[in-house]
């Protein structure tokens, strides 16, 4: 427009104002900041520069965009925030012109320059110095941050590989558990089959064991009763002989002088051998040896003394004197 001159070069944007005084196309150019990548803007291939103003109130990056139009047209110039400028050009070509598109005022209203050049250097100077104890304290709190979490994966690693250690000895204690538990089971089946073959044995035991009782009681009860049968023979024995010693005596006494033969008692079935046996328990002198032999062995009922049918339980074999 003649009053506003802005010169972008590959790092720099210069900048100076003219007031129109000036002819001769020659201008003493001031900084205005580093000029971004290019490849900011790709789609467009357009010469800028980014920069913060210190001289109002943004305060927030401004892109400076400067292009030429079509061929005898006038140029133009645009200065814009990077994110206003960067939503606009996502939706297109920018709008031409010398207008901000956010506040709509001339765009060089926002990055005027002070004449007071030693100034603006003492500014730049306190800002960078500033800016540099950010990038220091920045550095500094992401050094600690780094430090931390080095020693944060460090403890995270000990913790793991301790974990997994004791992950393995707890597997390893497992699986010998499990080995023990099943040797465990095999002895406890061992003892179960044992217990009930011992059981089983127990009580084939017992029930010998109470034959064993029952057949002993029956013995001794037998017994018991040979014991009392052997009292009652050995009565009937002494009886018996004292029987034959008073008759023997009275014989004596009468003086009766006959043969032996005759005077002994004679067998009831025969008649012809002496009666040499009693009847037990009744005591009779009945029979010889042989017919008293004869006489228990085939009678098949009852058997009762021949003199006083009282019942015979045995025979007595009678020996004189």
């Amino acid at each position: 427009d003649g009053v506003h001159v802005v010169a972008i070069t590959d790092q720099v944007v210069y900048y100076c104002m003219t007031d129109g005084a000036a002819s001769t196309g020659n201008y003493v150019m001031h900084m205005m900041g580093a000029s971004i990548p290019s490849q900011l803007v790709p789609r467009y291939g357009v010469p800028c520069a980014i920069y913060v103003p210190n001289h109002v109130a943004v305060q927030e990056p401004v892109l400076l965009l400067t292009t030429n139009a079509e061929e005898e047209s006038d140029g133009f110039f645009t200065v814009d925030p990077v994110r206003k400028l960067q939503r606009q050009m996502a939706r297109g070509k920018p709008a031409t012109g010398l207008n901000c598109w956010v506040c709509g005022s001339h765009s060089s209203l926002h990055w005027g320059l002070k004449s007071d050049l030693q100034e603006n250097v003492l500014t730049l100077e306190a800002e960078l110095a500033k800016a540099q104890t950010r990038v220091t304290q920045v550095k500094n709190e992401a050094d600690r941050r780094l430090r931390a979490e080095l020693q944060l994966r460090r403890s995270w690693k000990k913790q793991q590989l301790e974990f997994e250690a004791q992950l393995a000895t707890a597997n390893a204690n497992v699986d010998n558990l499990t080995i023990q538990n099943v040797a465990i089971m095999a002895q406890f089946k061992e003892m179960e089959t044992k217990l009930a073959h011992d059981a089983v044995r127990h009580e084939q035991e017992a029930g010998v064991r109470v034959q064993y009782d029952q057949l002993c009681g029956q013995v001794r009860d037998k017994l018991s009763r040979v014991d009392d049968h052997q009292k009652i023979l050995e009565q009937t024995t002494k009886s018996l002989l004292q029987q034959l010693q008073r008759n023997s005596q009275l014989l004596k006494h009468d003086g009766a002088e006959t043969n032996v033969e005759t005077a002994k008692s004679e067998c009831v079935i025969c008649r012809d051998r002496p009666a040499n046996t009693a009847v037990y328990p009744c005591g009779h002198l009945c029979f010889c040896q042989e017919d008293g032999e004869k006489y228990q062995n085939h009678l098949r009922h009852q058997k009762q003394c021949p003199v006083c049918q009282v019942e015979m339980i045995s025979l007595l074999r009678i020996y004189a004197p």
